[in-house]
């Protein structure tokens, strides 16, 4: 008994916790202020497409070339979305390995050029970024606890800030919690689990007190009963979980594999980001504009009963898939939701289905799972940020049948990445513990990839 009542009152068991507690304060605080700038670059960008709509023409392919240019050359970590970096830290044997990887250079330009890209009609989001940014800073002050040397407890406290990124960034303690557990580690770990509970909570507590009790997408009106909707929820997976999964196989296809877009994005990067960016002008003046940026408004107009162009999601999608591609900073998440809405309207032109928020709510969770292939974190996410606790069962079914359509079409996006990092890091398959991207373990593999992608 007297030694436990001393190893809790242990010099370094307090140290720890309360270096656990400052990150987790952190965590929050960066991702308030990172939503501010992004927030900021949003409005300036619709105050750019009330001047003209053709503007997108001339400066975002410029843009585009200039942010990989300069990513490139001063922190490619920084490039793409930002979970992969957090998720290949988990698995990372080197400890160069992992400053690179959280090299606080590289956090400073992702939160710069993440939110320069949307000032520049990109179509990106925070909520990836703010996971590497969570768990580098989780790292960082990790560097001064008493067990800094152990990799368990590095891991841990990795796998607590991407925890704490994502629930600061969305608002959704729950789901960032789920999101450690089946996104980042693939499994639940006992032994990180107190800390990564700490951090969301605390994350959690300083982003409600900067900004309030919010929910991301307001309070949808959805007039349909849950019952009405498992039904429904099947068809909108099937479509969610086809997308998504073809959006995941463009990615690891066109940013390693071995035709002829791979090898020019390869041999000219900064001409295939101005041919990205030209593409993504292009998507986003053929849909009236709803194609630039996070796709926050669109997404939450159809929730709340609006419409939107019906050019909106292959347009979304192809700005998307263009904006990551292209090699600058920026997420996933934001414009996979509002991709996943759009999918919702259409759905609801077909005879039978005409709630259409309803659909749109089932939608941003299906597609979500689509490209995530994480079905629990999807639902969760959705369902804390539209307070809709109603319909748990309906985004279950959706997201589940999303996730195995998805598998049917794609392997995992993130995880791909993320081998596809640590093979630029550590080499191949014998350092890393895990083949290269687009590898699957039972033999079937595509080529490896002569470079590490930026997505």
């Amino acid at each position: 008994m007297r030694q436990r009542g001393a190893a809790i009152l242990s010099g370094e068991i307090w140290r720890e916790r309360a270096g656990t507690w400052l990150a987790g304060a952190a965590v929050g605080a960066a991702a308030v202020g990172f939503a501010w700038l992004v927030d900021a670059a949003t409005s300036i960008l619709h105050a750019g497409l009330e001047v003209s709509r053709w503007l997108p023409l001339a400066v975002t392919p410029v843009a585009f070339a200039g942010i990989a240019l300069v990513t490139a050359r001063h922190f490619p970590a920084a490039a793409g979305s930002g979970i992969p970096n957090a998720m290949a830290a988990l698995r990372a044997q080197s400890p160069a390995t992992l400053e690179k990887l959280f090299d606080l250079r590289t956090i400073l330009g992702r939160v710069l050029f993440s939110a320069v890209a949307v000032l520049c009609g990109a179509s990106v989001g925070r909520e990836g970024p703010t996971v590497h940014i969570g768990a580098a800073i989780a790292y960082r002050f990790g560097r001064w606890l008493p067990r800094r040397d152990e990799p368990s407890h590095r891991r841990a406290l990795i796998l607590a800030g991407g925890a704490a990124g994502i629930a600061a960034a969305f608002n959704t303690p729950l789901a960032g919690i789920v999101f450690a557990i089946e996104e980042l580690a693939r499994s639940y770990e006992a032994r990180a689990s107190g800390t990564t509970l700490v951090a969301v909570l605390i994350a959690g507590v300083v982003s409600l007190a900067v900004v309030g009790e919010y929910t991301y997408f307001g309070h949808p009106q959805v007039a349909a009963a849950a019952h009405e909707l498992l039904l429904p929820a099947a068809a909108v997976g099937i479509a969610g979980g086809l997308l998504g999964g073809a959006f995941s196989r463009g990615v690891l296809g066109l940013s390693g594999g071995p035709g002829s877009i791979s090898r020019w994005r390869r041999a000219r990067p900064v001409v295939f980001a101005f041919a990205c960016g030209l593409t993504v002008a292009v998507a986003g003046v053929l849909s009236g504009g709803s194609a630039f940026g996070t796709g926050y408004e669109p997404a939450r107009a159809i929730l709340e009963g609006g419409q939107t162009s019906l050019a909106f999601v292959p347009a979304k999608f192809v700005a998307t898939l263009a904006s990551l591609l292209a090699g600058i900073p920026g997420g996933l998440f934001a414009p996979s939701l509002a991709i996943g809405a759009g999918v919702g309207q259409l759905l609801g032109f077909l005879p039978g289905l005409t709630d259409i928020p309803g659909l749109a709510v089932l939608g941003t969770c299906a597609y979500l799972t689509g490209v995530t292939q994480a079905p629990m974190t999807s639902f969760i996410i959705v369902m804390e940020m539209t307070g809709l606790h109603e319909l748990v069962l309906p985004l279950m079914v959706a997201a589940l049948v999303a996730a195995g359509t998805s598998r049917l079409v794609s392997d995992s996006l993130y995880r791909g990445l993320a081998d596809q990092l640590l093979a630029s890091h550590e080499g191949d398959a014998d350092a890393t513990g895990a083949p290269p991207a687009g590898v699957k373990p039972s033999g079937g593999a595509s080529p490896p990839h002569s470079a590490p992608p930026s997505a």
